[in-house]
Order: structure tokens, then C-alpha cells, then sequence
């Protein structure tokens, strides 16, 4: 049984879990903006202003991440000097 349920494509992953985070931050800032009148109103829009952020400092980090290595194929040709130029 070679075959996987539900095939996961590399490439997508990142945009995936990209789309999550921001539909989970549209849903959140709602509450997280509004008056609060009761201690649980309260709690939930001060918990959502912490989700918002954690969601903020995860982006921060992952666009400070090194790119990838390029590990060329083959090494680079020798270079010619150009026409009329002395070496």
C-alpha cells in the first residue's frame, strides 16, 4: 500500500499553513477589537490580541530564515578576458 490518503505536495505547505494564519488573524481581530463589558469578553480579546501577535513574531522569524543553499550542478566554466583586452 504505496498510495498516501491525502498527498502533501512540498511546495503548497507553506502557502497552507500562510492561508490558516491568516484566516485564524480575520477571525480573531473582531473580538480582539471590540469593547469588552464582561471578565470573559475580557480574557477572550486580551487571549485573541496574544494569538495576533504570536502570529506576528512567526512571520517575523520566518522572513528573517537564510535562504536555501544553490549548490550548482557543475563548477563554473573559466571566464574568457574580453576581445581586445591584454592579461
Amino acid at each position: 500500500m504505496t498510495k498516501r490518503l491525502f498527498p502533501v505536495n512540498s511546495e503548497h505547505v507553506l502557502g497552507s499553513v500562510g492561508l490558516f494564519l491568516l484566516i485564524l488573524v480575520g477571525r480573531l481581530a473582531e473580538p480582539a477589537q471590540r469593547p469588552q463589558q464582561t471578565f470573559a469578553g475580557r480574557a477572550f480579546g486580551w487571549m485573541a490580541r496574544r494569538a495576533i501577535d504570536a502570529v506576528a513574531v512567526m512571520g517575523w522569524l520566518v522572513d528573517r530564515l537564510p535562504g536555501p543553499a544553490v549548490v550548482p550542478s557543475h563548477p563554473p566554466r573559466a571566464m574568457r578576458a574580453p576581445v581586445g583586452v591584454r592579461t
